[in-house]
């Protein structure tokens, strides 16, 4: 592949890559928004009939998929639309306030950045995905912007992660929470504040990048690195107070124990389970393909613990990565069989997974198995995606 090194030239690597990125992502929601929803910006949402809506949702113009309960999208609108509760119908349109609440940022920027106009809102919602999803690239490319090895190609492999395709499809907030952590990830030490503000954006996103903080913070700690870490302590206070804040409005509280209850189980029983449920349904076909993004998703965690176990002596730079690595691997370990349950779910909750095995190759060898392996693995990914947009359509 040809190697563009002249530095800031249009052609440099990394903005021929963000272009690639911009053009394929793009295409494929214009298609979507064009083809699939008749131009109606709100099929990006998966709004379902059988679920209260917001009572700022013009029903006559709306998107609807008639006999559906509506996905994660519909509850973010819902958010989006009234972020600061001045409707109380807003409350009985959410499943669980205190769950969607503490994910406030993407919908509070949509309603921000839309100037409160909720005829926009959406359009600016959806257009904030299409953004992560070529950040992820373009974050990437400054990783491997230092790899000497004719790797420069690997940044486009973030599209092929399932979850970053249903999270844009779906409107959801982990391809926002996911870009803004690996951000974080890069500038660690670089920049600290500037690491500090990406993380704690993230953790607004999304409370499970709380792990992620959690991570740069213990790396900082054996780093001896203290002006980040006590930019990520001092920065750590906003989002645990936000989670406090919701805690304490009893308003917000109703089915709060189903967020616990219902995604988090004994470590490895939901693994368990859902791999019973799968050998009892081996021959059906509708399980092809969730088996298909299940044990892509399988050889990705297995992928991770190879890198971080077999490749540690590499990961002095990489040290806040090998910890996330971990983290994430032990939240999957205890996902419940709900979580696992259903491949547009587990996907969207895991990208991390997936960015963090990719980045990771950037310390390991190009003559190691796990370099040849991961490609591979990340191209039947990409199948993957193309197989859900064929039936899809």
């Amino acid at each position: 592949m040809v190697q563009f090194k002249q530095q800031g030239h249009w052609l440099d690597n990394h903005n021929v890559l963000t272009g690639v990125a911009c053009g394929g992502v793009l295409l494929l929601v214009a298609c979507y928004f064009y083809l699939g929803f008749d131009g109606n910006i709100t099929g990006f949402f998966r709004i379902g009939s059988e679920f209260p809506h917001s009572p700022f949702l013009d029903l006559d113009r709306a998107f609807i998929f008639n006999g559906e309960i509506g996905h994660d999208g519909q509850q973010f609108l819902t958010v989006a639309f009234d972020p600061f509760l001045q409707h109380p119908g807003t409350l009985d349109a959410l499943d669980i306030p205190s769950y969607r609440y503490r994910r406030i940022l993407y919908p509070l920027l949509g309603y921000v950045l839309a100037g409160g106009n909720r005829e926009i809102i959406p359009y600016v919602l959806v257009a904030l995905n299409i953004l992560a999803a070529i950040g992820l690239v373009r974050i990437a490319a400054l990783f491997f912007r230092r790899d000497r090895r004719d790797r420069s190609w690997m940044p486009l492999m973030m599209l092929c992660i399932p979850g970053v395709w249903f999270c844009l499809l779906l409107s959801t907030a982990g391809l926002l929470a996911a870009c803004l952590a690996i951000a974080a990830h890069y500038y660690y030490k670089r920049k600290p504040v500037l690491a500090t503000t990406l993380i704690v954006l993230s953790c607004l996103t999304r409370e499970t990048s709380m792990l992620y903080w959690g991570a740069l913070v213990f790396a900082s700690a054996v780093d001896s690195h203290r002006p980040q870490l006590k930019s990520l302590l001092v920065g750590g206070i906003l989002p645990i107070a936000w989670i406090g804040y919701i805690a304490s409005r009893p308003d917000l509280q109703r089915n709060a124990a189903l967020a616990v209850n219902d995604n988090f189980d004994v470590p490895l029983l939901g693994i368990v389970q859902k791999l019973q449920l799968g050998l009892a349904n081996t021959f059906e076909p509708k399980m092809i393909y969730e088996w298909l993004s299940f044990g892509l998703l399988f050889a990705v965690f297995v992928c991770l613990c190879w890198l971080w176990i077999f490749h540690r002596d590499r990961i002095k730079d990489l040290r806040g990565f090998a910890i996330s690595s971990l983290l994430t691997v032990g939240l999957f370990s205890v996902c419940s069989r709900t979580v696992l349950g259903y491949y547009l779910d587990y996907n969207r909750v895991f990208i991390m997974a997936y960015c963090l095995l990719l980045l990771g190759l950037v310390v390991v060898p190009c003559s190691s198995y796990l370099a040849r392996i991961v490609p591979l693995l990340f191209a039947m990914s990409g199948m993957s995606c193309l197989i859900y947009f064929a039936l899809a359509s």
